[in-house]
């Protein structure tokens, strides 16, 4: 019964996590993603993937500040390495095999792309680099949700290029209209 209410929570942030990537701001996108996380850390714990919850875990931290970055507690320069060495450790801790490194690399990538609060910087290190290692850690650890949550984010973000087009992504978007 766990493990089937693992999944159901899971597709539920499956679709938060589409929807995240047609928001053309930025501040929206990663709002939209935070509940996500909220959803797939709960997914995680109840299939008992612990690298992934890890990574998820410290994916929402890495959204609080960059949702709150107007605010001056989030421009201490030490965040960065402070949540790639707990990435880095998490995955030491949680370690079950070589596919306990995916969530880490996946969330290192995010982390770096998503400082440069650049629309088309956040796509591209997910389509290429995040996703696909989500993708392969979600099969090896039964994620069904994070399987599907996957493929589809690499086809929404395919979309968002198709719809606002490589300039229309440049910079964060806050200007632009959605």
């Amino acid at each position: 019964m766990r493990l089937l209410i693992g999944q159901i929570i899971g597709f539920i942030g499956t679709g938060v996590w589409i929807l995240s990537y047609q928001f053309k701001k930025s501040r929206k996108l990663i709002l939209c993603q935070m509940a996500g996380n909220i959803l797939y850390i709960t997914h995680f714990i109840l299939i008992d993937a612990l690298s992934g919850c890890m990574g998820i875990s410290l994916n929402f931290i890495k959204n609080i500040l960059l949702y709150n970055r107007e605010k001056a507690w989030t421009d201490w320069w030490g965040w960065r390495p402070l949540l790639i060495t707990a990435s880095i450790a998490s995955m030491f801790l949680t370690w079950r095999d070589w596919f306990s490194v995916l969530p880490t690399v996946a969330m290192i990538t995010m982390l770096l792309a998503s400082w440069s609060r650049n629309g088309r910087h956040i796509r591209l290190a997910g389509f290429f680099i995040s996703s696909p290692s989500w993708l392969v850690y979600d099969f090896h650890a039964g994620s069904l949700s994070g399987v599907v949550c996957e493929i589809f984010a690499l086809v929404s973000i395919a979309l968002s290029f198709i719809r606002y087009g490589w300039k229309g992504l440049n910079g964060d978007g806050e200007s632009s209209v959605s």
